[in-house]
């Protein structure tokens, strides 16, 4: 079932998880719920995964980055003719695997979303509430107009987004639900925000995240058994390496021992 209604568009990123509600679902990479549910009109781009660390690639991944550009504008201008792109929906780091492009990347493909009229909504549910090292990841970028709108929610413990003035509802209750009256959520974040700053945990953040990306940079050289070390603060993720089965249920008991040093670990799989 799809919404044949729509006369627009909206693109995501292959791979990307942008929540399981009716309209959202329509944006990730959900195949096997969306057999079943009536999605919105949405094109998936390649996501040029960044090669690490940056510094040593550079030019790999300006290539590939300068390719997938090529693409997203090609699109772009296909879909003008019929049903025109409304807005580019961009993880600052994908949830399922934790895969990111470079930060000129996500410069670069904000201006083409301006140039060509489509909405560029930063989707920072995942990574907000300072797990990079900022408050929000897209900080990360340095850029100084990220985006038309960012979302949040989880472990902000009240989900939104924040826009500009120009996109606000023209009516009150244009956006509504049943749980209009969070105005506690909204003290338990400003909380949150103030522990935040008083604790100076967005700098430890990055500290403790620099440690365990070199710590586990050195399992991967030694050990072989995880590879492709990637992420932002304490947000990183990594591969394992399937060269046996004893070789995973190696790798499995090492990644559930880090449950003792309160680090948090899920799995995803492209097989899943």
């Amino acid at each position: 079932m799809f919404n044949k209604g729509s006369n627009v568009t909206i693109m995501t990123f292959e791979g990307a998880s942008n929540g399981r509600t009716l309209g959202t679902l329509g944006l990730s990479q959900e195949t096997r719920l969306l057999k079943s549910l009536p999605s919105i009109e949405t094109v998936s781009v390649p996501l040029p995964r960044a090669k690490l660390p940056v510094s040593r690639h550079e030019a790999e991944n300006e290539e590939s980055e300068s390719k997938a550009l090529k693409y997203i504008k090609s699109v772009l201008e296909s879909k003008m003719k019929d049903k025109p792109v409304a807005a580019i929906v961009v993880e600052p780091i994908q949830n399922r695997g934790n895969y990111f492009a470079t930060f000129n990347f996500y410069k670069n493909l904000r201006k083409l979303a301006k140039s060509y009229g489509s909405y560029f909504i930063i989707n920072e549910t995942h990574t907000g509430c300072g797990a990079t090292g900022k408050f929000w990841a897209s900080d990360l970028w340095g850029a100084k107009d990220p985006g038309d709108f960012l979302v949040f929610g989880k472990k902000c413990q009240v989900a939104g987004y924040f826009t500009k003035v120009e996109n606000r509802p023209s009516q009150s209750y244009e956006l509504a639900d049943s749980w209009n009256d969070v105005g506690w959520r909204l003290l338990q974040l400003g909380a949150i925000q103030t522990a935040i700053v008083k604790r100076k945990l967005l700098p430890r953040t990055s500290d403790a995240g620099a440690y365990l990306r070199v710590e586990l940079e050195k399992i991967a050289e030694s050990r072989k058994f995880i590879a492709n070390v990637r992420g932002q603060g304490t947000f990183i993720g990594f591969d394992i390496v399937r060269r046996s089965n004893e070789n995973v249920k190696l790798s499995l008991i090492h990644i559930c021992r880090c449950r003792r040093y309160a680090v948090c670990r899920s799995r995803w799989s492209p097989y899943h």
